[in-house]
């Protein structure tokens, strides 16, 4: 079980996966759900993505001692996907897919760093990230621009309001409240309810395999069958 004031980030890369429209027994292995959204994206990339997030969820599950029960996960008012017994957020991008899991209620966000589009920043981003983002060029800019997306999905997602909320309204600048890390070309970014201390506390990252966490669910089958 998750010691007391630990944040635990789990990643997992997906691209070893098969495509989950090639294995419908998934279907009955992952949570509710999401076998018929991992089958459903044109991109095989995206597919593998779906379906590795329950697999990871799987996982997660059972590494911090919670039975897994394929309905058990349902969908807060804003699509947020919640447990009665585990706060967690799911997010994946490119090749990767993560979880976080808090004490309290957490949102985590990864976004492979892309070339920033001026018309996204005026749009998407409160005027002192616009001046922060657009004051610099090339990569770096490229670097801002994700790095203040990820902070903002990261909280939406803590609160559960998704982008029912206008971004723009919302500054991220001053980090403050957010656990970041860079892997690779991509960039995590964790915020947890207790925001003002989240850079104090310990955060455990975990890197886990993808065939790990197969493994994983056929042996946490069969121990809660008996």
């Amino acid at each position: 079980m998750m010691r007391p004031g630990t944040i635990r980030l789990y990643i997992m890369r997906t691209d070893s996966l098969d495509d989950p429209g090639e294995h419908e027994e998934w279907e009955a292995e992952l949570p509710a759900g999401r076998w018929q959204k991992a089958v459903l994206p044109l991109r095989i990339e995206d597919r593998r993505n779906s379906a590795g997030a329950g697999w990871l969820l799987r996982y997660v599950f059972e590494k911090e001692g919670v039975p897994f029960v394929r309905d058990s996960v349902t969908l807060g008012p804003h699509g947020k996907p919640c447990h009665e017994a585990l706060h967690f957020n799911l997010s994946h991008s490119g090749s990767y897919v993560i979880c976080a899991v808090g004490e309290g209620e957490i949102g985590c966000d990864i976004q492979k760093i892309r070339p920033c589009r001026e018309s996204m920043v005026r749009r998407f981003f409160a005027p002192d990230e616009q001046e922060y983002i657009l004051s610099v060029q090339g990569k770096e800019r490229d670097e801002r621009f994700i790095l203040l997306w990820s902070r903002k999905e990261s909280f939406l997602k803590m609160t559960g309001e998704g982008l029912t909320r206008e971004p723009g309204e919302l500054s991220c600048l001053s980090g403050t409240g957010f656990y970041e890390r860079r892997l690779e070309e991509y960039m995590i970014c964790v915020c947890c309810s207790d925001a003002e201390s989240i850079r104090e506390r310990e955060v455990s990252v975990e890197y886990v395999d993808a065939v790990q966490c197969l493994r994983m669910a056929d042996n946490s089958r069969e121990k809660y069958r008996r």
